[in-house]
């Protein structure tokens, strides 16, 4: 991507949405000769995701919707990124057949359409900036949880979190900042390292008292949720997926779990089956749905590959079911007295 447009583009991002995204070359040699003779190629973060931007050369002003559907397919089975389409000179019947074909794309100045990453970032960011600002980052909210869960006192290394997590040295060290400025942690050196560790007194880290402290400034990890049509959607797609929502609080609590079993699946994985589950998805006129399927913003497991411990179970034929403090979050704006007599019992035998 020319660095004109690359300019543009970031520019337009810091303008509707407060981001300042690095864009930088991508190597032309992990795409098909054809592609690279019709767009130009650069990568960058937004919102924790690594995005492949592709926008086209000159000799191929006559780009059709279609055509840039079927090149986007053709890049994102490289998994190389999200592939988003940039373009300055776009058609608003060309933006509209886009998002009918749900292609990611930027159109610098007029329209920003992300349904890979769950939102239309215009009408997300002009949600968030009526948050409160203290609001914690899902990469930050997700750090935060995996310590209390893990009872993890201190990490060596911005490096050391990223060989726990799926995000990149920038992100991780924003997320460390965001917990230092809540001062629900402290930021320190040792050496060249930038260290965090959570504030201990005579018999160790207080879990529980983070735990309180943390809650106003964390939010519900559930981006969306949907029905799924019985047996349109592959068991593969689902193997990463966890036990949620009043399902799992079943699993934890007295209450009478539903007959309609809910899972969740981290906005990553969603990102790379989003036609399948799109596909999946049930009408709302459908008659029967015995699954609902729920895409967080942070893994539901909180790390793939850490050890059980006393807030995650394990379950047969999946990846298990979500932590408490997770699912607490996602569900404590129910005003059903059910649900929440249970939250209290699920929250009562944490062994903290």
């Amino acid at each position: 991507m020319k660095e004109p447009l690359a300019t543009e583009v970031r520019k337009y991002l810091e303008h509707v949405a407060g981001l300042r995204p690095t864009l930088a070359a991508f190597p032309p040699a992990k795409v098909p000769i054809f592609l690279r003779e019709r767009y130009s190629l650069a990568e960058g973060d937004v919102l924790h995701h690594r995005c492949l931007f592709f926008s086209p050369h000159r000799n191929f002003p006559e780009w059709t919707p279609a055509a840039v559907a079927t090149d986007r397919r053709l890049l994102e089975a490289l998994q190389l990124g999200i592939p988003v389409f940039v373009s300055t000179e776009m058609r608003a019947n060309q933006r509209r057949s886009l998002i009918e074909k749900r292609v990611p794309f930027i159109n610098p100045g007029y329209q920003l359409y992300l349904p890979d990453l769950l939102i239309d970032l215009r009408e997300y960011f002009a949600g968030q900036r009526a948050k409160p600002p203290k609001t914690l980052t899902p990469s930050a909210q997700h750090l935060l949880l995996m310590a209390i869960e893990q009872h993890i006192e201190r990490f060596g290394s911005a490096r050391a979190i990223g060989d726990r997590l799926p995000y990149t040295a920038m992100t991780v060290g924003r997320a460390m900042d965001e917990l230092a400025d809540l001062e629900l942690a402290e930021i320190g050196k040792d050496g060249k390292n930038k260290i965090l560790a959570f504030p201990a007194g005579e018999h160790g880290v207080d879990w529980r008292a983070l735990w309180e402290r943390a809650l106003p400034h964390l939010q519900s990890p559930v981006g969306r949720s949907l029905r799924l049509t019985p047996g349109k959607l592959s068991t593969e797609i689902l193997k990463n997926a966890r036990l949620a929502g009043i399902s799992a609080l079943g699993r934890y609590s007295m209450l009478n779990e539903p007959p309609v079993e809910t899972w969740a699946i981290s906005a990553d994985w969603y990102g790379k089956h989003a036609v399948a589950i799109e596909q999946a998805e049930a009408s709302e006129w459908a008659e029967s749905s015995d699954e609902r399927l729920e895409i967080w913003s942070y893994d539901p497991g909180l790390s793939g590959d850490a050890p059980k411990t006393w807030l995650r179970d394990s379950l047969s034929g999946r990846k298990g079911i979500v932590d408490r403090l997770s699912l607490y979050l996602s569900l404590r704006n129910s005003e059903d007295e059910r649900i929440e007599q249970a939250l209290e019992q699920m929250m009562e035998d944490i062994p903290w």
